[in-house]
C-alpha cells in the first residue's frame, strides 16, 4: 500500500503512536530514510482505510438481532446515502480486523434516518 494513501504510524520513542497526516509525508520521506540519534524512524503498516457497512435492522434486541446487508461503501456520505429508510443503519468497519467469534455491539452505529447529527 502506498504510505501517502493512508497516515503512517511511528513506532519510535516520543514519536510512537503518532500520525503523520497525509499533506506532510512527503516532507517526512527523507526523514524516514535516515537514522536519528537515538535510533530510526521504523514506519509501521498504514492505517487500513475505514469503509461503511450498510444494514437494515429487522428485528430482535441485542444480542439476537436480525439485520441485513445491504452494502460497503468507501465514504461516510455514501454510505447515508445509500440508507432509503429509518430501519437503514451505518457503521465504521476496518478492512481486514477481524471481530470476536461472539456477538459484539458495534461502535459507531448511527441511524440517518432516525438521529439528526450535531
Amino acid at each position: 500500500m502506498d504510505c501517502k494513501a493512508a497516515p503512517v504510524v511511528f513506532d519510535v520513542g516520543m514519536f510512537r503512536g503518532c500520525l503523520i497526516p497525509e499533506e506532510l509525508q512527503e516532507d517526512m520521506e527523507e526523514v524516514l530514510r535516515k537514522p536519528v540519534a537515538h535510533g530510526k524512524f521504523v514506519p509501521l503498516e498504514p492505517i487500513p482505510p475505514t469503509l461503511w457497512l450498510v444494514g437494515q435492522y429487522r428485528s430482535g434486541e441485542f444480542p439476537s438481532i436480525v439485520w441485513d446487508f445491504q452494502g460497503v461503501f468507501d465514504t461516510r456520505q455514501k454510505a447515508i446515502d445509500a440508507c432509503v429508510n429509518p430501519r437503514y443503519f451505518i457503521v465504521p468497519i476496518l478492512l481486514n480486523d477481524p471481530l470476536p467469534d461472539k456477538a459484539v455491539e458495534f461502535s459507531g452505529l448511527y441511524y440517518p434516518g432516525l438521529t439528526k447529527e450535531n
